[in-house]
C-alpha cells in the first residue's frame, strides 16, 4: 500500500522560518541581561557557535537544497543556470557561516584599509563577488523578466533584505553603533533567506512524496 503526502505550504513555511528567526532575536536581546554567560553565548546571535548560527547554516542548506531540485526541473537553460548559481551561492554562504571562511579570507584586508576591522572585512568583499555573478548572469535575469518574472522578483526581494542586513552590519562594524543593531541586521539576514526560500518554493509546491509499505519477512 502506498500513500502520498504533501508536503506544507509555502506560507506555512515562511511563517514558521520568520516565527524562528523573531524567536531566536528575541531570545539573544533577553539573554544579554541572563546572569550566566554560558546560558548567552549559546543563544547570541552574535556569536559564531551559537543556536542562531545553526539555524541559519540550515536555513542556507535548504535554500542551496531547493534552488538546486529546481534548476534540475527547470525546461530552459537561463533558468537553470540562474537557480544553479543562487543554488551554490547559498551552498557556500551556508558552510561559511559555520567554518567562517569569510575571516579566513578577508584577514590580510585591515593591512591596506586599517579603518577595516578583520572581522568586518569581508562585508567589502564579497558584494563585489556577488556583483560579478550578477553581471555573469545578466542575459539569464534579463530572460527571466518577462518569462518568470514573479519567481524573480521575489528572489530579489529576499536578497534586497539579505542585503540591507548586511549593509547595517557593515555600519555596525564602521561605526561601533549600539549592539541592538546587530539584533536588526541578524534578523533581515535570516528574513531575506527565507523569502528567498519562500520564492523557490512556491514554484515548486505542491509537493508531495510517495511512502510505500515496507514488507517484511520472518522465519
Amino acid at each position: 500500500m502506498r500513500r502520498e503526502v504533501r508536503l506544507p505550504s509555502p506560507s506555512l513555511v515562511f511563517g514558521l522560518l520568520v516565527g524562528c528567526g523573531v524567536t531566536l532575536v528575541v531570545l539573544s536581546t533577553i539573554g544579554r541581561w541572563v546572569p550566566y554567560e554560558f546560558v548567552y553565548v549559546h543563544i547570541s546571535v552574535d556569536e559564531e557557535l551559537a543556536v542562531p548560527t545553526w539555524f541559519a547554516v540550515v536555513q542556507l542548506f535548504v535554500l542551496a537544497t531547493a534552488a538546486g531540485l529546481a534548476a534540475v526541473t527547470s525546461e530552459h537553460r537561463s533558468e537553470r543556470r540562474a537557480l544553479w548559481a543562487t543554488s551554490l551561492v547559498a551552498l557556500f554562504f551556508s558552510v561559511d557561516e559555520q567554518a567562517t571562511i569569510h575571516e579566513a579570507l578577508t584577514g590580510a584586508l585591515p593591512e591596506v584599509f586599517p579603518r577595516i576591522r578583520d572581522r568586518g572585512a569581508w562585508m567589502f568583499v564579497y558584494p563585489v563577488v556577488l556583483m560579478a555573478i550578477g553581471v555573469w548572469l545578466r542575459r539569464d535575469i534579463a530572460w527571466s523578466w518577462p518569462h518568470r518574472r514573479r519567481l524573480l522578483l521575489r528572489i530579489l526581494a529576499g536578497a534586497a533584505v539579505f542585503g540591507t542586513g548586511v549593509g547595517l552590519e557593515a555600519v555596525q562594524y564602521l561605526t561601533g553603533f549600539p549592539t541592538l543593531l546587530i539584533h536588526i541586521e541578524e534578523f533581515l539576514e535570516m528574513v531575506g533567506v527565507s523569502v528567498m526560500l519562500w520564492a523557490i518554493y512556491s514554484e515548486m509546491w505542491p509537493v508531495t512524496i510517495t511512502l510505500g509499505e515496507r514488507t517484511t519477512t520472518g522465519r
